[in-house]
């Protein structure tokens, strides 16, 4: 069973936000691109994150456990997530905030333990993100800064910001 994904929102004014195919608008006129199915929220272009792009979505898969054949990133948030939220994870319906998501490595994780997920990354690995893990009832992907994300407070059960 999917849940309904929390709703976004206007990261700056956290208006309810209109859409079609290709934008986001609020009251305030305030309008996001939507590019690629991919949500892009950004308020200020951040030329940093340039390079974590190119390298997710050059390397895409590189840290992936169903890729390399390991299950170093699943027992790595096993580990961080503890063992009472992560047995959450696995006996509730979730809505998991996945804060920087890169190309997926902890996508595919989160995704395995039946939640639903929101990828958030400010780069453009979100773009990685979604090749790897397309969206879908269960997973969403959208490009934002954490220090402004498009959702209401108290949205989620889990938020996982890991690496």
């Amino acid at each position: 069973m999917s849940l309904v994904f929390p709703e976004l929102v206007c990261p700056l004014d956290r208006q309810s936000l209109d859409a079609d195919a290709t934008r986001l608008i609020c009251a305030q006129r305030h309008e996001w691109s939507i590019d690629a199915s991919i949500p892009r929220m950004i308020v200020d272009r951040h030329n940093y994150t340039d390079a974590f792009g190119l390298q997710w979505n050059t390397f895409r898969k590189t840290q992936l456990d169903s890729y390399c054949g390991t299950d170093i990133s699943l027992k790595r948030a096993r580990r961080c997530i503890g063992p009472e939220a992560w047995a959450f994870l696995h006996e509730h319906p979730s809505e998991v905030l996945e804060a920087g998501c890169g190309a997926g490595r902890f996508t595919e994780v989160l995704l395995g333990t039946g939640a639903s997920v929101t990828s958030v990354d400010l780069s453009n690995a979100v773009e990685a993100n979604q090749e790897n893990f397309p969206q879908n009832d269960r997973h969403r992907v959208v490009q934002a800064d954490l220090l402004r994300l498009p959702f209401a407070p108290r949205q989620f059960d889990l938020v996982f910001c890991l690496g």
